[in-house]
């Protein structure tokens, strides 16, 4: 017979005992060829010839806790990694543009605003080629990533620490794009005082 070697905490008598952190949970797959990833959630499905697929976030009936507020605690994890995500897509474009130099006879272009550095003219092309996006939009993202690290750096360093949502930085650095660099800091001294609602 075996014989329970958990700890007991002491006082606690008649307490459900709390998930198993440290143990994965066992991998069902969700069809034949349906591999579980490393976090519990994506899997990714098998081509017909065996090849892998693309990964899919959620399966219909799979992955998901019963506990309402497990669910709860899911989306403010998920919440948490978009945010960084956001974050940390902004200030890889941001290196991107202080570490790419031009190719060949590649010119360079301004796409920030007054007192922002130029860029590569192609390297909205690869930029958008990487995240999937659009030349305009990928053209509009490097743009705010410059505006807001050599224009707000205030802005900057408040959105990189988390306490500045990516959205409201990006909007009073487009609001401010076409301002003279002077203005900038008037530009940043508002902001702290404007309510979420009102940008």
């Amino acid at each position: 017979m075996d014989e329970d070697t958990s700890p007991v905490l002491p006082g606690l008598p008649g307490l459900p005992d709390g998930p198993d952190f440290f143990r994965p949970a066992p991998a069902r797959p969700v069809a034949d060829g349906a591999p579980l990833l490393v976090d519990g959630l994506m899997v990714t499905l098998t081509g017909q010839n065996g090849e892998e697929g693309d990964p899919v976030a959620v399966t219909a009936g799979y992955g998901l806790p019963e506990d309402p507020a497990d669910h709860l605690a899911q989306l403010v994890e998920v919440e948490a990694l978009a945010r960084f995500a956001e974050i940390r897509r902004l200030a890889l474009v941001a290196d991107l543009v202080e570490a790419a130099g031009p190719v060949d006879r590649e010119r360079l272009v301004s796409l920030g605003g007054e007192g922002t550095p130029v860029v590569p003219e192609f390297l909205h092309l690869e930029v958008g080629g990487a995240l999937e996006l659009a030349p305009d939009r990928a053209r509009l993202l490097i743009s705010d990533a410059v505006d807001l690290k050599w224009r707000h750096p205030r802005l900057w360093n408040q959105m990189i620490h988390g306490r500045l949502p990516v959205w409201r930085a990006v909007q009073v650095a487009r609001r401010c794009h076409h301002l003279p660099r002077v203005s900038d800091g008037l530009c940043e001294g508002g902001c702290p005082r404007l309510k979420e609602t009102t940008l």
